[in-house]
């Protein structure tokens, strides 16, 4: 099974005409679990974000606390961007599995599930903390996804290689 730090290993697909089709197909199958897991955590820690500007911008805005729960906001904060800038492509699975830990836990650290609903206790400079720490973790996020992106397509380019040059042919999925 591949992890995302592998990934980012510059020989981690040394010798790819070597591997077998069955290791390319399984190599991708994982990163596709794993770009599904960046991308659920991406949409968390956008999401959070938002939350963060929202409570920000009422307080630019001389709002009371108490006067519109964020709770009651979630549609109109989350709602607002109806598409975001990703690659354009369709998950072919849309429940994670394969969430890294170390990004989950690091946005855990920055803005816990728990204090999601309360941002508008937190003062003003851990609030501009936690935006910033945010926009960090979600540029992070995104170019990890980028990263596995780039190997899930070089991957797939060598399993259509080996079927145009005959290497792999449909009769051996039917075996």
């Amino acid at each position: 099974m591949v992890e995302l730090p592998q990934v980012t290993d510059p020989g981690f697909l040394d010798g790819l005409e070597t591997w077998t089709l069955e290791e390319v197909r399984a190599t991708r199958d994982d990163l596709t679990a794993i770009e599904t897991g960046l991308s659920y955590l991406r949409r968390v820690v956008q999401s959070r974000l938002d939350i963060a500007l929202a409570e920000h911008r009422r307080r630019e805005m001389g709002e009371p606390a108490g006067a519109t729960g964020i709770v009651e906001r979630l549609p109109e904060i989350l709602g607002s961007k109806l598409r975001s800038s990703g690659t354009g492509r369709l998950n072919t699975t849309f429940v994670p599995t394969r969430v890294p830990e170390d990004l989950d836990r690091q946005l855990e650290a920055i803005l816990p599930a728990s204090q999601v609903s309360a941002v508008s206790g937190l003062s003003d400079s851990d609030l501009i903390q936690a935006q910033e720490s945010l926009t960090d973790l979600e540029r992070l996020v995104s170019a990890e996804r980028r990263r596995v992106f780039e190997v899930i397509d070089r991957l797939q380019d060598e399993v259509v290689r080996r079927y145009k040059t005959g290497e792999a042919t449909v009769d051996s999925l039917l075996a």
